[in-house]
């Protein structure tokens, strides 16, 4: 027999008595031990495995192989498949740690068996589709199930592996998950309480007038500092929590309110409903546009008296501090000023009909941050915001000049009021090509402008300007295609070239914001339905057809992350926490946190790529933020978009 072995960090040490981690980190230590046997193991035989530990005596380990039980190694979309998607794939693959890849060779048969009949309803035989695949560390087979289309419920049947887990075949899988997507931003209200009968998952108000917000002792270094002092209170309560913690940014608000504001133009009737029970639900307004209502709201407390507009409000440390429950306003920026003109311009434009007095504020605000960036034209600060001392969290630095910014928000002004000079400002200034990103990012407002310019109809627009914009989105979601057939489990990563690869906030939120994201928008250009079928490889992805047979999306699927970082799910007595959020997934680029050394130097030999994520609520791997919400929500709006089949035409019968 070969053996082999897999040492990993599999999570932190926790006192006992307080459930809380050390401190220095100490990691728990998983060995796995891995043998191939000259014959195959038999079904319901136990076997006994004799380890030398090093001890006065060797280890007896039983093995059971059990073929009805569910093998994570056979990959399936654990919520299911939809009709009449042109590919449905699953995947066999493993990892044997210094063995290297499971060797699957001698798998000859697979059997798709409906089990409300316990019957087989098509069979087959596994396809390898990557040999040594070097970001899984597998050889990777696929197993085609395009041809079913029947409604119902199902799972993989492996002779010599065993089953997966089970799944569905059916129209309209994607619908709740689309409203626990949209329900994510409610649970990420801040100064409000959280509870029933809007959730079952409650959490207090946290932040209300006594917390949000007091200008941090350096406001008076700043570089745009008016008349602001060190200490003084300024109301900014309301809004969103960006991600896992409690610190509201004005960049990723900015960057999700578009998100979800171009989801809606696009796809407005997959986001018409009322009835996803947050308190405005029934008021006849669409709930996704009540949830832009509300953030809008916050952001218009960011702005100064001058228009100008401020970073962040965060807690002094990461994490808050029970004995400094203040949290700090962080200076203005012209970044933020630029990114708020644009919002503010394309929420007044959406939400006219509905609120009609905060759409003609929305734009008096856009118009003023306006005026103070003509009055400001150069970055500021030139380097962009960095954290003070006493300041800490996010810092969601723009390190490039606000040139995009600034061409956002004029691209957004003139298509809702169509004034000529913010028109030949865009025309001028604004961005030619994306950014160096492949994907939306608040760095790199490029695609924002691009888009809203794209989608205006004013006159004088230039049509060839537009028919570039145009091209150069249909052609990131064809590269989106092509990168669902370079990968061996279809996925999301990233290319630097010379054979390395980004594998991080990315195989899972990735295949979101840089795959699903650009799909999403081709199919709202064109309606062209291989946009659809790419996109639904990705949700195939985010839920289980993976190097580690896991759903990235709490709530859904057999083998689902359940320690996000996410500090309400934790706030409750329920196993599961809110469900809905998009997580990252596996992480191998730099630290991961302040532990990532005891988890480095307890990992060996060093896992492949997208075989690092650990579910113990590590900030990198399992954080969901707004901003990939959003995203997710609009490529579930596309999905939920589907075509309907036509019915058929019954012949018409002949006169007698």
């Amino acid at each position: 027999a070969r053996v082999g072995y897999q040492k990993e960090a599999v999570r932190f040490y926790r006192n006992p008595e307080t459930n809380r981690r050390t401190w220095p980190l100490t990691a728990i230590v998983h060995y796995s031990l891995f043998a191939e046997l000259p014959h195959p193991m038999q079904p319901g035989q136990t076997y006994q495995v004799s380890v030398d530990l090093g001890g006065k005596k060797p280890v007896l380990i039983s093995a059971h192989f059990d073929e009805a039980k569910p093998n994570r190694n056979i990959k399936v979309n654990q919520l299911g498949y939809l009709p009449d998607v042109k590919e449905k794939y699953a995947y066999l693959g493993g990892y044997l740690g210094t063995l290297g890849p499971l060797r699957l060779a001698e798998i000859k048969k697979f059997e798709l068996i409906d089990e409300a009949t316990g019957k087989p309803i098509l069979n087959g035989k596994p396809k390898l589709r990557k040999e040594k695949d070097f970001l899984s560390g597998e050889d990777v087979y696929e197993i085609d199930l395009s041809s079913v289309r029947a409604p119902g419920r199902y799972h993989l049947f492996v002779p010599g592996m065993g089953r997966s887990y089970p799944f569905e075949i059916r129209d309209g899988l994607y619908a709740k998950m689309l409203n626990d997507t949209q329900r994510f931003f409610y649970h990420q209200r801040c100064g409000i309480v959280i509870g029933k009968p809007h959730t079952e998952f409650p959490r207090p108000a946290w932040h209300d007038k006594k917390s949000d917000g007091f200008f941090h002792k350096s406001i008076r270094k700043a570089p745009l500092h008016t008349t602001e002092k060190p200490g003084d209170f300024m109301d900014v309560t309301g809004g969103w929590h960006d991600a896992g913690d409690s610190g509201k940014y004005t960049p990723t608000a900015t960057e999700s309110l578009h998100i979800l504001m171009a989801a809606y133009e696009m796809f407005p009737e997959a986001l018409a409903s009322d009835a996803t029970n947050i308190p405005e639900s029934g008021n006849e307004i669409p709930d996704l546009l009540d949830e832009i209502h509300w953030e809008l709201a916050w952001l218009l407390k960011m702005q100064g008296k001058d228009g100008a507009v401020y970073h962040k409000v965060t807690h002094p440390k990461w994490g808050g501090d029970k004995k400094a429950p203040q949290r700090i306003i962080s200076e203005k920026t012209t970044h933020d000023t630029g990114s708020f003109a644009a919002v503010m311009a394309a929420g007044a434009r959406l939400l006219k009909p509905h609120f009609p007095k905060d759409a003609e504020q929305y734009l008096a605000a856009a118009h003023a941050a306006a005026k103070f960036l003509a009055a400001h034209p150069n970055t500021i600060p030139r380097k962009g915001f960095r954290n003070r001392e006493g300041n800490e969290g996010g810092e969601y630095d723009d390190d490039g000049d606000d040139r995009d910014e600034r061409a956002w928000a004029a691209a957004e002004i003139f298509k809702t009021t169509g004034d000529p000079a913010y028109h030949k400002y865009y025309l001028k200034h604004g961005p030619k090509t994306p950014g160096k990103r492949s994907y939306n990012h608040w760095a790199e407002t490029q695609q924002f402008s691009m888009w809203t310019y794209l989608t205006t109809d004013r006159p004088g627009v230039n049509k060839l300007r537009q028919a570039n914009f145009r091209k150069q989105f249909l052609k990131m979601g064809d590269n989106s295609l092509k990168g669902s057939v370079t990968y061996a489990y279809r996925s999301y990563i990233v290319s630097l070239g010379r054979g390395r690869y980004y594998v991080g906030y990315g195989s899972g939120s990735g295949s979101a914001r840089g795959m699903a994201f650009p799909l999403a928008r081709a199919y709202a250009l064109t309606h062209s339905r291989k946009y659809l079928d790419g996109l639904a490889l990705q949700f195939d992805t985010q839920l289980g057809t993976n190097a580690l047979g896991r759903s990235w999306v709490t709530g859904y699927g057999s083998n689902r992350c359940m320690f996000p970082t996410h500090g309400p799910s934790g706030l409750d007595d329920i196993d599961e926490p809110v469900p809905g959020m998009k997580l990252p997934g596996p992480y191998n680029r730099g630290k991961l946190h302040s532990g990532s050394t005891e988890f480095e130097k307890n990992t060996s030999p060093r896992l492949p790529g997208t075989r690092i994520f650990y579910d113990i609520s590590l900030p990198v791997m399992g954080e969901p933020t707004i901003d990939v919400q959003a995203h997710q929500l609009a490529a579930l709006a596309a999905i939920a978009s589907w075509p309907k089949p036509k019915p058929k035409l019954e012949p018409k019968p002949k006169d007698e």
